[in-house]
């Protein structure tokens, strides 16, 4: 019953959330910069994977859902120092911290953070301010901004990291969202750039997190993205 009340909520969310994106049935994506039509097909088929998404979801044992949020997790079991730490803008300052761990560690000597608008700002413009209360200095802090979602960091980096001279670099996410974003950056970063992942934590427990409504909404809402970026992009 706790599972099918918090589907109910996490279902009358997403709706709303949708009813923000696609205003007048137009959404615009300022890294393409172009306005297109969210067409009543795309819409039509997202509710279709949502619907059979949580359904599956509210039917299938504990062991299976376990399965469902470990397979969202992803790092690379060997951590080496590379040129430079990006992390990705969202979480609540985990994802920030972790990364400044691993600068404090000597991993690179760079570090960047990648995101978009936010307010009258940016996120990465406040990911930069944590970060230097945590005593990274500015010199070695560097920016992104034009990044709405994880397909466009590796895309709008790749220019930057290019005029940088960069090797490698290390990824910095939540622990849910690592394996989708370690798949978009090795399809769509340069291919000679060696990628590694380190996920952050993001108070999710994969053994009971379907019972929890804020753990549910982020596992849900990451399984339907990675499966339409399977399905879009050829990313599994």
């Amino acid at each position: 019953m706790k599972l099918k009340n918090t589907l109910k909520k996490y279902v009358i969310l997403l709706n709303k959330r949708r009813s923000i994106i696609v205003d007048k049935n137009i959404s615009y994506s300022k890294s393409k910069g172009r306005f297109f039509r969210y067409s009543s097909n795309k819409k039509i088929y997202l509710a279709i994977v949502s619907c059979i998404l949580v359904f599956s979801i509210m039917f299938a044992s504990p062991k299976i859902l376990t399965r469902l949020a470990n397979h969202l997790v992803y790092s690379t079991k060997l951590i080496e120092k590379a040129d430079i730490i990006i992390v990705l803008a969202g979480g609540s300052g985990e994802r920030v911290k972790k990364g400044t761990v691993l600068f404090n560690k000597g991993y690179a000597t760079k570090i960047m953070f990648t995101g978009g608008p936010l307010f009258n700002s940016t996120f990465p413009f406040y990911m930069k301010t944590y970060a230097m209360s945590l005593n990274i200095p500015s010199q070695n802090i560097f920016l992104e901004t034009n990044s709405f979602s994880t397909m466009d960091h590796p895309i709008n980096l790749n220019p930057i990291l290019q005029k940088m001279g960069t090797k490698s670099v290390i990824i910095v996410t939540s622990s849910y969202h690592s394996h989708r974003s370690f798949k978009t950056f090795k399809k769509y970063l340069n291919p000679s750039i060696n990628i590694q992942i380190v996920p952050a934590p993001d108070a999710i427990n994969n053994e009971t997190w379907w019972k929890h409504h804020e753990m549910a909404e982020k596992v849900i809402i990451e399984w339907i993205k990675t499966i339409c970026y399977g399905i879009k992009y050829g990313i599994f």
